[in-house]
């Protein structure tokens, strides 16, 4: 489990560096749950990163 949730992870913040890089990079649908979900470790701080970078608000199941 803290390999999957590392992962988890990984890719958030991956997503987090692509927008930062390439401004007019959009978020995939299917990869939302990334920033959505409450059980996603550090959803917090990469939920508050995404609404920071994609102008937008995620919500949170």
């Amino acid at each position: 489990m803290r390999t999957f949730f590392t992962a988890l992870s990984v890719y958030a913040i991956c997503y987090l560096l692509v927008r930062i890089a390439r401004p007019a990079f959009t978020l995939p649908e299917d990869s939302r749950i990334l920033f959505e979900e409450d059980w996603v470790p550090g959803r917090e701080a990469i939920t508050k990163a995404f609404e920071q970078l994609f102008k937008e608000r995620a919500s949170h199941g």
